[in-house]
Parts: structure tokens; sequence; C-alpha cells
């Protein structure tokens, strides 16, 4: 994949294509499904994809796809969905509602919902590292204070 020096994109520009491509095969090759919809900040381009664990009874929700910076930093999305970081709590209630305004969306925010109220919602992000160019995924807890 070519690097690009700075990652502001949209939905709709060649580089997000790109990345919303390796997200989709990666998380569809490992039984996950895509959620209908954009779920980043300014750029909007961050998706989300749910799935089951296979040691746990646990859901889990992974969003992406990521860039690491040139210093190899991984940003949230601090103003996502309102004002919410990306995978708080706060946001996922966002997304939990706004999954319900939509047909196709509907039973994703009934499962996601039971996994946050049962504790049982595991959640990740799936990330291009920019330095060795492979896809990787890091567990993020909600518990983080905004």
């Amino acid at each position: 994949m070519e690097k690009v020096s700075k990652y502001a994109l949209h939905e709709y520009s060649e580089y997000a294509i790109k990345r919303s491509s390796i997200f989709v095969s990666t998380v569809e090759n490992d039984g996950f499904e895509v959620l209908p919809g954009r779920y980043g900040g300014e750029y909007n381009n961050d998706m989300l994809a749910i799935g089951k664990s296979k040691e746990q009874d646990k859901d889990i929700l992974l969003l992406g796809l990521k860039v690491t910076g040139d210093d190899g930093d991984l940003q949230l999305d601090m103003k996502s969905l309102g004002s919410h970081r990306q995978l708080s709590s706060e946001w996922l209630d966002v997304v939990v509602y706004s999954l319900r305004l939509s047909e196709q969306g509907c039973h994703f925010a009934e499962r996601i919902a039971a996994a946050l109220a049962a504790d049982r919602l595991v959640t990740g992000v799936v990330y291009l590292d920019g330095e060795d160019e492979k896809v990787k995924l890091i567990r993020i807890s909600q518990d983080v204070d905004d």
C-alpha cells in the first residue's frame, strides 16, 4: 500500500476506499460482520465490525481501519458521534442509539446493547502499522476517562 504522509481523508478518497477494503476483508476473514455506517470523527471513515469470541461467551466490537502515525502513535477520534472518544462507554451508547434508527442496524444495536448490559463486550482497534505495513489489533477499554 502506498504511504501517504497525511491521513486526512473522507470515505470517498482513493486511500480511504483502500483502508475500508483492508478492514472489511480482514474482519470478514475472521467471521465478523461489518456494521452499516461510518463511525469516525472529522473525516468519518472508520467502520465497525462485530464477532464472537471463540474462547469466551463475549462479543467483540472492532473499529478500523486506523493507521499509525509517523511516530507509531494510534489515535482514537476524541470528537466522534458528538463529543465522545471512540469506543468510550458514552460513544457506544450513541452507536447503539444510531443503529436503532436504521432497519439494517437494529439487530446490531440490540446485540451491542445486550453485551454491554451483561458486561461481555470486548472492544478493539484494527490498525495498519505504518512502519511494517502489517494489519494489527489492539484491545481498548471503555473504562478509560475521556
